[in-house]
């Protein structure tokens, strides 16, 4: 999977992925067992829990890297 998909389907396991907020590509983690709002990053303020609306898993760094 490598396209946007609604914050309804993001995992909740405690994972990062890419998010969407407010017109801006981001890196955050959902804490285990939280529900899809609750995305945070520690050095991030621009992840404002409960703005994201879309995710993606991060993807594999280049073959080679």
């Amino acid at each position: 999977m490598n396209e946007w998909q609604p914050i309804e389907t993001a995992p909740k396991d405690g994972v990062w992925a890419l998010v969407y907020v407010d017109g801006a590509i981001n890196c955050a983690y959902i804490k285990a067992g939280k529900l899809p709002e609750d995305w945070t990053h520690p050095w991030n303020p621009n992840v404002i829990p409960g703005a994201v609306t879309h995710w993606m898993p991060i993807p594999n760094p280049p073959k080679g890297e």
